[in-house]
């Protein structure tokens, strides 16, 4: 009977029944059989570390050939046979997962049972009890299962621990025996034993670099210490959020990679992480980004940075003085731009070569628009920002002589939190100026169509190209519903001002909205739909406008083109959380303004010649 029933457990849930006690003396064998294989497995290797430890009997006496062969091919032998018992012990940790999984649902199909036992009849009270303690039974198994686990993942880590080890006294060894080959050679020469310079030290606990043989030194670039990476793996890292398998780190040591299986959703995981965090004390000197490794068939991995980053930080007065200087020639190019666009007036030009420079001033209402515009697309990004405690840097203008300024850059300081806070500031600014400008646009066309009706055009009114109008398919949709009446044949067109500040608004925004690197559209699209596609729509869309800007013949486009490759082309800094999507609401949002973006730059059906008229 014994014999029969070992390593089968009963149907019955009574833990007084033979067959049962039986299969728990079985299971029990079996666990104990498996923990003196492994004690085996780490008593042999730990052994043959101390033998290779042991010191050599001689030193100066030169090793054979046939001696440094065989120390090889038995190193390699014992690395492979290694690496089978780590991957064998990670296979095992990953099978009593699941079956600690496994057990938990049985479990949880047992309690429901049980609850519906218990408000059965009284019948079914019996069938309550033995229900309860198979649950007690599947929920010690799935616990066990789980100890289980993390035994078998203890000893992965510490057999790798162990290869790890091992080569790091192969390689002493022979940086050892190099160094004295060497100092053997300078006494020959010299009589005189130098020795040489050793590693610059590293601050315990302090994780910089230090010393002359850093050549990053004067970056004073920061890393993780070695405790900090301990207490991520084993305190902060868990089986409910994210369960690291391996880590990698860089050859600066500024920043660890882990990999492993999320097991929640990434939202959720990023915040108990960042809690855990604040828990250890770690949130001072580590932050965790969550991203997809490209190399791993973009599964999701943690990345940790050091907090204080000081190799990427910015020379605060410089970009002030820069900001301030472009934000003034920025303003006199605009200045310029409002006289440039009254040129084409007769009675204006008239009274400049007559000495009469109060005409002047008629400009400012097309100067100052234009400044509005840019002000608020800026106030935009940097309200939303405030709010989602995004520190953005010091605006950068950009001047233009074609449009009086392109728009500010806007850097960002810090890392978003996630994509949807990312978004809300990408989509602030030109969302404000997309409908800043339409409206002026549309009321200038209202009153441009009242001066022609009337028969009285103001003198005030600047003569603009009728080919204006047909340079962007939104601007003509426009101007044929709002002011149908307005006479395109000839070659200028008198309008009110701020027609020409809506267009230009729409043209500023437009060219913002382009999907390349850091502009408006690419990182709305980087938001949306991911980095790698955000790099692909970039370039498309780079090649796209120098194709635009060669064959339509549109310096515009080419020293925007030029600017964007120089200076704009590569994508934003990553967000801590770069799984979590933004909602269909965003996206569409997204996808609304790219398309306004798309009708703006496009020209009309009957002048595809040129993108951006006589501008």
């Amino acid at each position: 009977m014994f014999v029969n029933s070992c390593g089968i457990r009963c149907w019955c849930s009574n833990l007084k029944c033979l067959r049962n006690k039986s299969w728990k003396v079985y299971s029990t064998s079996v666990l104990q059989r498996k923990r003196c294989h492994r004690l085996a497995t780490l008593k042999h290797v730990s052994m043959q570390q101390e033998e290779e430890q042991q010191p050599l009997e001689n030193k100066d006496s030169p090793r054979t050939a046939y001696e440094t062969t065989t120390s090889s091919v038995h190193l390699e032998n014992q690395e492979k046979d290694l690496n089978n018992a780590v991957k064998q012990s990670q296979q095992q940790a990953e099978e009593k997962l699941q079956a600690a999984k496994a057990a938990e649902e049985q479990a949880q199909q047992a309690e429901q049972q049980q609850h519906e036992a218990l408000h059965a009849t009284s019948s079914g009270k019996e069938r309550a009890a033995a229900l309860r303690i198979e649950a007690e039974q599947l929920r010690l198994q799935a616990e066990r299962a789980r100890l289980e686990a993390e035994r078998a993942q203890l000893e992965a880590e510490k057999i790798r621990l162990a290869l790890e080890k091992e080569r790091w006294e192969k390689t002493k060894q022979s940086t050892g025996k190099e160094t004295t080959s060497k100092d053997v050679s300078n006494s020959n020469d010299n009589n005189v034993v130098e020795k040489t310079p050793s590693p610059p030290p590293v601050a315990p606990g302090s994780g910089y670099f230090v010393g002359p043989m850093n050549p990053f030194a004067k970056l004073n670039i920061p890393r993780i210490a070695e405790n900090d990476v301990k207490v991520l793996r084993e305190s902060v890292f868990g089986f409910d959020t994210f369960y690291v398998t391996h880590l990698d780190r860089s050859p600066l040591g500024d920043r660890v990679i882990f990999h492993g299986n999320l097991r929640t959703d990434s939202a959720k995981a990023v915040r108990l992480l960042n809690e855990a965090l604040e828990k250890k004390g770690l949130a001072s000197r580590v932050r965790l980004f969550l991203m997809e490794d490209p190399l791993d068939n973009y599964r999701p991995v943690f990345i940790a940075l050091p907090k204080q980053n000081e190799a990427l930080t910015t020379n605060t007065t410089f970009q002030g003085i820069a900001s301030v200087f472009l934000g003034v020639l920025g303003t006199i190019t605009t200045l310029g731009y409002g006289v440039g666009v009254f040129g084409l007036t007769p009675v204006f030009l008239d009274k400049l070569k007559a000495g009469n420079t109060d005409e002047v001033y008629q400009t400012l209402p097309i100067s100052l628009g234009a400044i509005a515009i840019v002000v608020l697309h800026e106030l935009g990004h940097r309200i939303v920002a405030s709010m989602k405690n995004i520190k953005l840097g010091l605006p950068l203008t950009v001047p233009s002589l074609q449009i009086g300024s392109y728009g500010t850059v806007t850097p960002l300081k810090d890392f978003p939190k996630n994509r949807s806070d990312f978004f809300d500031v990408a989509v602030a600014g030109p969302l404000v100026g997309v409908v800043t400008s339409i409206t002026l646009f549309l009321v200038g066309l209202t009153l441009s169509q009242q001066g022609l009706d009337s028969q009285t055009i103001p003198e005030w009114f600047p003569q603009v190209p009728s080919l204006l109008f047909r340079a962007s398919m939104l601007v003509g949709s426009l101007a044929k519903l709002v002011a149908p009446h307005l006479d395109l044949s000839h070659s200028t067109i008198a309008v009110h001002p701020l027609t020409v500040v809506g267009y230009t608004g729409l043209l500023i925004n437009a060219l913002n909205l382009l999907p390349i690197g850091r502009l408006d559209g690419g990182r709305i699209v980087q938001c949306i739909f991911g980095r790698s596609t955000a790099s692909r729509v970039g370039g498309i869309t780079l090649l796209l406008q120098g194709l635009g800007a060669v064959l339509g013949n549109s310096p515009l486009l080419l020293f925007w083109g030029l600017f964007v490759i120089l200076f704009q082309r590569e994508l934003d800094l990553p967000c801590e959380d770069e799984l979590t999507e933004p909602d269909n609401k965003r996206s569409a949002l997204g996808l609304v303004l790219l398309f306004i973006m798309l009708f703006t730059l496009i020209p009309f059906p009957d002048a595809l010649g040129n993108f951006t008229g006589q501008y």
